[in-house]
């Protein structure tokens, strides 16, 4: 498999390209094109998609009511859903596009919360971003700084700092912004159960809790 990746981003109504043909990076890590049924616009949320190329249906990232933190839309508690349900090695990832952040600073903190007993590997939960100084990968989950989630029993929470080497592969230069960004669950069920309940997704200091709008 081509370890040269060509970078490139594309938005269109059905589909998110990100980057190249599935090739991986020097530390083992790929990138992928998410398929999303939704339309990006100007809001800044998280859409979720999955790269599923053979048509498994192993993979899986959708918002579910009532199984996450409590959030402003009623007794939504939504938590966004990320399923890997195979080996690592399989050829397909789930995650979710970042809406609405094309052109922000990229040199600060990501993160979010995940429900205790979820896939939480060094390689993924992780964000893909695409910045203007190149391309870095931020996390994995395992390699963030862990607290509990605040007023959430059974949750933790993962933060990542752009600047740390040991959060940021490679770290993002300062005043760099961001073209893309998407997060990724790339390990499987042979490194966890395969999937990963997550909230609060942090994206420089804002908070994705729901479908739509960060707030």
């Amino acid at each position: 498999m081509k370890r040269f990746l060509f970078l490139t981003m594309t938005l269109s109504v059905f589909a998110f390209a990100l980057l190249s043909t599935g090739g991986f990076a020097a530390n083992g890590w790929r990138v992928y094109n998410l398929s999303s049924p939704q339309q990006a616009d100007e809001k800044f949320k998280a859409r979720p998609g999955v790269f599923d190329p053979d048509h498994t249906g192993a993979v899986q990232a959708q918002w579910i009511s009532k199984v996450g933190q409590p959030d402003d839309r009623g007794n939504g508690a939504f938590a966004l859903y990320l399923q890997k349900a195979a080996p690592t090695a399989a050829n397909m990832a789930a995650g979710a596009i970042i809406d609405g952040v094309e052109g922000q600073p990229a040199d600060g903190i990501y993160g979010f919360d995940y429900r205790n007993g979820g896939q939480c590997g060094a390689g993924s939960p992780r964000y893909n971003l695409l910045a203007t100084d190149g391309f870095h990968f931020i996390g994995g989950c395992a390699n963030g700084t862990q607290t509990p989630a605040p007023g959430a029993p059974g949750w933790t929470r993962t933060t990542f700092d752009a600047s740390n080497p040991a959060q940021a592969f490679p770290v993002v230069t300062p005043g760099a912004t961001i073209i893309s960004l998407t997060l990724i669950v790339d390990e499987g069920t042979d490194l966890g159960p395969g999937y990963i309940f997550t909230d609060n997704l942090n994206i420089l200091g804002q908070f994705i809790t729901k479908p739509g709008a960060a707030h």
